[in-house]
């Protein structure tokens, strides 16, 4: 069995912090898959990335992407083509988003264990923070406050169309670091109900996963259906769990951190002081 590392990519800035929580935690896997999905002028970065170490490291390319990778509201949707190349059913793969900005010691590792000793989830989900539906939760602990009720809907549209709720959910990891209090994220694993149809039409609620684990086999079954759908997310954590009987699963120990996304960026995105503290928290997250 292969351990693969997937990381649709890229933005410099936020890969800078997440390339050292790979280095550190690289002994996990055999491979890293960078899935190149950004303008020109970030490949130079990509590819200075990928020749430190090119046995391990491999860049990912599409040769008919469906969106352009310079239109930042859509490329995303280019996301579900890379996962035709995640399906080789020996291999365990994990996903994360470029802008993962924090990983907890033993994150990767919990969930790789969790995935590998339970066969029944479809997808295995890290513990996050800016996650809409691990925020309910997080809420609920009392590790944020001052914002509004963040219902378990799964959707996350407060998060998306209230920007101000990214910079909250940031701004309180890092004062609850600061306080070594990372216990205050943490919560029972959580299975969300297999949601009906009509609850749910296409590119409507889903359960958020920027951090996750699953195997190649389980996608190489669902194939086409994967690539016929532009919405991974939606697809994978709602349509897909409804069309085999098979739930995904977050798993509430170990934390990682989402910066941001969709309307929140135009904020985030701007706050250097933020980043440079990620940047800190790294260099002494992955000293050897």
């Amino acid at each position: 069995m292969r351990k693969v590392l997937c990381i649709p990519c890229g933005r410099p800035p936020y890969l800078a912090i997440l390339r050292k929580y790979v280095e550190r935690d690289r002994h996990l896997f055999d491979a890293c898959h960078l899935w190149v999905n950004c303008p020109e002028e970030h490949i130079d970065y990509l590819e200075e990335w990928a020749e430190s170490d090119p046995s391990f490291y491999q860049l990912l390319y599409l040769p008919r992407p469906l969106f352009e990778p310079t239109d930042i509201a859509h490329r995303g949707g280019n996301v579900q083509q890379f996962l035709s190349l995640a399906q080789d059913p020996d291999t365990l793969y994990v996903k994360m988003d470029d802008d993962t900005v924090f990983l907890e010691h033993g994150a990767l590792e919990s969930l790789i264990t969790y995935r590998e000793r339970h066969p029944d989830p479809l997808q295995v989900i890290c513990n996050t923070v800016n996650n809409a539906a691990c925020a309910h939760f997080h809420q609920g602990n009392g590790a944020f406050s001052g914002v509004e009720n963040l219902l378990l809907s799964g959707n996350g549209s407060a998060l998306v169309h209230h920007p101000h709720l990214g910079e909250s959910m940031n701004e309180a990891f890092l004062c609850q670091y600061q306080a070594k209090n990372l216990n205050i994220f943490r919560f029972k694993s959580f299975q969300p109900p297999i949601i009906p149809i009509c609850l749910s039409p296409r590119y409507g609620i889903r359960w958020p996963n920027q951090v996750y684990a699953f195997w190649g086999r389980d996608y190489r079954f669902l194939a086409d259906q994967i690539a016929a759908n532009i919405d991974e997310e939606w697809f994978l954590t709602v349509e897909a769990p409804r069309l085999t009987g098979r739930p995904v699963i977050y798993l509430g120990d170990k934390l990682a951190v989402h910066y941001s996304y969709n309307k929140q960026d135009a904020v985030l995105s701007k706050r250097e002081d933020l980043l440079t503290l990620y940047r800190q928290i790294a260099e002494v997250e992955c000293l050897p």
